[in-house]
């Protein structure tokens, strides 16, 4: 046995200087694979639950506007910010931010089209854009994406921290091989720990977004109340400070972490596209552009084979420009649309 526990040691004290520090780095990217899946979940339901208080905005909008005579002075911007603040509260999505406000209302100017013409259809317009224009005079000045798309900042800024995790467990490990310090490894224990705390967040925040009309209730089988999912501010910090309307939550998300998070996205992007990700719901955008950038070189390749693009194709690029637009407020994206109303405008 002596021999045995002797041998052991010996075998542990050659090995464990290399042993040590694959497994501290394998950990840490492990880490950060598994809490990047519970974040894009997250994300995920927060941008269901966002289109949805959009949608319900739209509705809301729209009905007077339906009318056959107008109530002059209804529409304005006073009365979408209350309507959004009731719906922000009804549907638990976060705060329904100005530029989210403007995607409702552009998502009923194109609604609009479908029931009037003329001088009753300028009537309505009219009046969306003076509310519109009265939103937009009192945007706040741009600190942080969490401003335009609070869905971004929640998931974008745990990104980074999860990422900045990952690299300085491995840089630890590598100081333990170069340096055979211990204390490299020790050090190492605290972003593997911020990885267990991210992972049992970001579950957390998961189980609770998609609970039963944002009250922290589940359903079990047909129908039946199965438990109740509270938020805790110490575990649920990140969803706690994204669905808190208070100041202490915009001077979170603005002040502090706005610019912890946001600094390698200076370096990254081009300063246009830096100030793009703050005008509109970015991520919601980026997949609606790359669906249509990739619709458009279907069609073009089929132009150059001799094909014409088909209806649906057709009808799926005029949705898609007109999505976009709503998103972004582009209005070249109008004028492209007419320009590929029947095709690639090939020269």
């Amino acid at each position: 046995m002596d021999a045995f526990l002797q041998n052991a040691y010996q075998f542990v004290a050659a090995w464990y200087p290399a042993i040590l520090p694959v497994i501290s780095t394998s950990l840490g990217l492990i880490g950060f694979y598994f809490n990047l899946r519970r974040l894009r979940e997250a994300k995920t339901d927060l941008q269901k639950r966002q289109q949805d208080a959009i949608e319900e905005l739209r509705n809301l909008i729209r009905t007077p506007l339906l009318a056959p005579r107008l109530a002059s002075g209804l529409i304005t911007a006073n009365f979408i910010r209350s309507n959004a603040l009731a719906v922000a509260a009804k549907r638990a999505c976060g705060e329904i931010t100005v530029p989210m406000m403007g995607e409702a209302i552009r998502w009923v100017s194109l609604d609009l089209q479908q029931y009037f013409t003329g001088q009753q259809l300028k009537n309505r317009l009219d009046i969306l854009n003076n509310a519109l224009k009265e939103l937009d005079s009192t945007i706040p000045p741009l600190l942080s994406l969490a401003n335009s798309d609070p869905v971004a900042g929640f998931y974008l800024g745990q990104v980074v921290l999860v990422a900045a995790s990952s690299v300085i467990t491995v840089i630890c490990a590598i100081l333990f091989i170069v340096t055979n310090k211990v204390g490299y490894l020790i050090a190492s224990l605290i972003p593997l720990s911020i990885h267990v705390y991210f992972y049992i967040a970001s579950g957390r925040a998961v189980r609770f977004l998609r609970v039963l009309g944002g009250q922290g209730i589940s359903s079990g089988p047909n129908g039946t109340l199965r438990e109740k999912v509270s938020i805790k501010k110490t575990i649920d910090f990140f969803l706690f400070a994204f669905l808190s309307p208070s100041r202490s939550a915009y001077l979170f998300w603005n002040s502090l972490f706005g610019p912890l998070w946001e600094t390698p996205l200076t370096v990254l992007l081009t300063p246009a596209g830096f100030l793009g990700m703050h005008g509109c719901r970015f991520l919601v955008a980026r997949v609606v552009h790359n669906e249509l950038h990739r619709l458009q070189n279907q069609v073009i390749r089929k132009s150059f084979s001799g094909v014409a693009p088909s209806t649906d194709e057709l009808k799926q690029l005029e949705q898609l420009f007109d999505h976009l637009w709503v998103l972004t407020a582009d209005k070249s994206l109008l004028v492209t649309k007419e320009q590929w109303k029947n095709g690639p405008p090939l020269s």
